[in-house]
């Protein structure tokens, strides 16, 4: 359940990297849960965020470019969880092995360690969209109480409750 996800991040140090569709839907899904939770939002448009009236308002949420982000994960000595967006490359950052690989997720990975029921992906080259939605829909008319999220344009933190 979504609440087995509130608790494993309830006490986490968290940086949110990057603020695209899904990074958007996880600050929500933070801010409803954790409303006084201190947050790091790094992100490469870091000037434009800092001027987003909401984000600004948000007396709890520092911001970090993303070059300083890339030190402070090395680092990881403030972060116990960097929940990344999934257009962010970490391989060329030197990201990919050691204690940095291991604090670093993202909303796939907590959605399919905490999502309620059965999850079914879909993968490969081309067609996912399609195979989807088809799939959605043969579930639905089976009177199947389904969800459908990720590439389909609905992040998955949109979705889990």
């Amino acid at each position: 359940m979504w609440q087995n996800l509130a608790a494993h991040l309830a006490d986490k140090n968290l940086l949110l990297w990057g603020l695209g569709k899904e990074g958007a839907s996880t600050y929500r899904f933070l801010r409803r849960h954790f409303p006084e939770k201190p947050l790091v939002l790094a992100d490469a448009k870091i000037e434009t965020l800092r001027a987003d009236p909401k984000l600004a308002a948000d007396p709890y949420l520092v911001f970090l470019g993303q070059e300083e982000a890339v030190e402070a994960i090395k680092g990881l000595s403030r972060f116990d969880l960097v929940i990344k967006s999934p257009g962010i490359e970490t391989a060329a950052l030197g990201l990919n092995h050691g204690a940095a690989a291991e604090r670093i997720t993202g909303q796939a990975d907590l959605f399919l360690r905490h999502a309620p029921g059965t999850v079914i992906g879909i993968t490969g080259t081309k067609g996912k969209s399609t195979t989807s939605h088809l799939l959605h829909h043969f579930l639905t008319t089976a009177g199947k109480e389904v969800r459908l999220g990720g590439n389909c344009g609905i992040p998955l933190f949109d979705i889990i409750e």
